[in-house]
């Protein structure tokens, strides 16, 4: 398998015919979706959402059950119409086209296999549609089951599959024909923790392998970390915030960002002339100008260090007393939740030193914990 070149597909196509093997796609076209409005019955899903995903790149729509999320990938591959709104990809406006015009590929989360062919008649199925010559048909998904790594699986029977095969085989049938787009609708959610972990880093190199550009869908946001080159989550039918997955976990705008990738406090403060008060204490922060309406701190339980009860504070950091209301052994880290003086939870992660100078720190301890200031972030508590 040779890596992509260009604007040239090196992955399918007949081996003994360069010409076809070679043959120029476009690759890595950009989607721009503005001022979407989609109604599914009487009930409007999706709120006049404005999104660019980027040539080539990997963009996760994350969100909770019933956020829009699955509306917005199916109106993309044309499944979901809009009451109001453009979509384009790259130069061609796709808006009013049917589903098989617009050149995407989807997987979707069931995989939507035939049962009754196998699996090579399956990959060659939107082959078939497009009336490819049977020669390159046969070489393509050939070629297509190498790249997802079942060579040798064209004349078995789609129910022999394990779980993680069939996702294999979904993943070949929506890339095979060569679309500009691939679209998938939650494709790991059916698989053991250990396999969707395994076949998440397969993704990530399926995706550099082909350069297409891709959205993706997910409501767990370690698969989306994991994947994207850029997240867009999404709440109540909008795009909240959107941005790389660092930007989005070290500087979330709202609280429900915060709370929704990765474990969170947000604990109230008080923000007016250019200070930070908790409890009527000032609180260093990383950039106070970034929301001048923030009303809450974020605390993430890994940014949290332990300190010796009673010692000086140091410097550029926030100090918090409370007392240890659990320790909890997770195995590679310790847990412990800490009750602070007015009655707020925070809890601390840090990694477990078997050999420890100092001991864990018990149940009804007294505890000061420290923030730094570069990691203490104002966030929106609407949308919490």
């Amino acid at each position: 398998m040779q890596p992509a070149s260009g604007n040239h597909w090196r992955i399918f196509g007949p081996g003994k015919d360069e010409q076809i093997a070679d043959a120029p796609i476009s690759v890595g076209v950009p989607i721009e979706i503005t001022g979407l409005v989609v109604s599914l019955g009487a009930r409007q899903v999706l709120h006049g959402v404005d999104l660019l995903v980027r040539a080539g790149e990997f963009l996760t729509l994350l969100g909770p059950s019933g956020s829009g999320k699955t509306t917005l990938l199916m109106a993309i591959a044309g499944f979901a119409l809009p009451d109001v709104g453009d979509i384009r990809i790259g130069s061609t406006d796709i808006t009013a086209l049917p589903p098989h015009r617009r050149d995407v590929g989807v997987v979707f989360q069931s995989y939507a296999l035939f049962p009754h062919m196998t699996v090579g008649e399956n990959i060659a199925y939107p082959l078939r549609l497009r009336r490819t010559p049977r020669a390159e048909v046969a070489a393509r998904v050939e070629r297509a089951l190498a790249l997802v790594q079942l060579g040798g699986f064209a004349n078995r029977a789609v129910a022999s599959l394990s779980g993680g095969q069939r996702q294999r085989v979904a993943v070949a049938r929506a890339v095979v024909f060569r679309p500009r787009v691939l679209l998938m609708d939650e494709p790991l959610s059916a698989l053991d923790k250990p396999l969707r972990e395994a076949m998440q880093i397969e993704l990530r190199g399926l995706h550099r392998e082909l350069g297409l550009t891709t959205v993706y869908v997910t409501h767990d946001q370690r698969e989306a970390l994991t994947l994207s080159d850029r997240i867009a989550v999404i709440d109540n039918g909008r795009v909240v915030q959107i941005g790389t997955p660092e930007e989005l976990y070290n500087r979330p705008t709202t609280a429900f960002v915060a709370r929704f990738l990765g474990e969170s406090t947000i604990l109230p403060v008080e923000v007016s002339d250019g200070a930070v008060r908790y409890c009527g204490r000032p609180i260093g922060v990383a950039d106070i100008s970034a929301d001048e309406d923030a009303q809450g701190l974020l605390i993430r339980p890994e940014r949290l260090r332990p300190l010796p009860f009673g010692a000086q504070a140091p410097k550029d950091c926030n100090v918090f007393r409370g007392i240890v209301a659990d320790t909890i052994f997770q195995g590679d880290s310790v847990r412990i939740e800490i009750v602070l003086q007015d009655g707020a939870v925070i809890a601390l992660r840090s990694q477990y030193a078997k050999r420890a100078a100092t001991p864990l720190p018990q149940r009804g301890e007294p505890i000061d914990v420290a923030l730094a200031h570069e990691d203490a972030i104002l966030v929106r508590r609407n949308g919490a």
